[in-house]
């Protein structure tokens, strides 16, 4: 392992936005954007990259740099790439869930569905899943110290059941991983997403003192940063009155899901992308009836 020996001319190399002195996000490819991710490194007396989906090609000149690799959790495109490294660190909610495909279905919940057959289709196009067992587990409170930097892992649930972001207090630098400030908004299509959780760990980061936040899919933001939260959290609403507005006249979950209101419509010629919107709509109705908003009459639904 040569640590930080020579890493600077592999930096040099890649495209990165330097956050701090030993901090900087490698951008992956196409920006970051899915199905790629951005990763965070941290240069300190152990060298430290979080997540692994930035792209082969930008991620195997590390590998003989980095000692430990942390998964903010356990989604594809930030997982791509954990065969490169030796040591893997995964929050405890999702030890075991890479450690084979059939694991990784169940998990996402995809597992003997009606769309597991074009979810596999979809899932092949874009993606080779390589087996990666983790030789660690850390809780979702944990304070990691790698040498002159810590930082504490801040559970996020919501996207994921493990989801982290990462907080380094002295530099009020936050990685938030897929609370990625995106205009898409959040996501929160599989089974195991919870919107109500999603929504208060929103919250719960506008709580920090944050100068940096750094993010899975978008370029890091350093002005404006609570602004910026606000109107990611904003969308969830957005997308709540839209469903409002539909449902005054009756509607079945499947005429909702035709409305595109999470996805546009050329992004569902994938038949998956169709199921994780109507996921993310079963979502909604289920918070809008359990708040006396919407009521269901059969397969339909109708706003009160």
């Amino acid at each position: 392992m040569q640590g930080k020996n020579g890493l600077k001319e592999v930096l040099d190399r890649l495209d990165t936005r330097q956050l701090d002195e030993d901090v900087h996000l490698i951008i992956g490819n196409n920006l970051g954007t899915f199905p790629y991710s951005n990763s965070l490194l941290i240069l300190d007396e152990e060298v430290v990259l979080i997540d692994a989906g930035a792209g082969e090609e930008i991620l195997h000149p590390l590998k003989d740099h980095v000692d430990i690799l942390i998964n903010s959790h356990y989604h594809i495109d930030h997982i791509l790439g954990n065969h490169l490294f030796g040591k893997l660190w995964v929050v405890e909610e999702e030890a075991g869930v890479t450690s084979s495909f059939d694991s990784y279905k169940r998990f996402a919940g995809i597992h003997d569905t009606t769309i597991e057959y074009e979810w596999l289709s979809w899932f092949h196009e874009h993606f080779s899943f390589h087996v990666s067992s983790p030789t660690r587990t850390f809780s979702h409170t944990e304070l990691f110290r790698f040498g002159t930097t810590q930082w504490q892992a801040v559970h996020t649930p919501g996207h994921s059941p493990g989801h982290c972001c990462f907080y380094e207090p002295e530099r009020r630098l936050m990685f938030s991983s897929d609370l990625d400030l995106t205009a898409f908004g959040p996501w929160y299509g599989n089974p195991n997403a919870d919107l109500n959780d999603f929504i208060e760990s929103i919250k719960m980061l506008s709580e920090f003192e944050i100068d940096v936040i750094a993010t899975s899919h978008m370029m890091p933001i350093r002005d404006n940063v609570q602004q910026a939260l606000e109107e990611y959290l904003s969308i969830i609403f957005e997308r709540e009155e839209r469903i409002l507005g539909l449902l005054e006249k009756e509607m079945t979950l499947q005429a909702l899901e035709a409305e595109n209101i999470i996805y546009k419509k050329e992004q569902k010629r994938y038949k998956a992308f169709a199921w994780f919107e109507q996921k993310m709509i079963e979502k909604h109705l289920a918070q809008l009836m359990e708040s006396g908003k919407v009521e269901q009459v059969g397969n339909r639904f109708k706003a009160l």
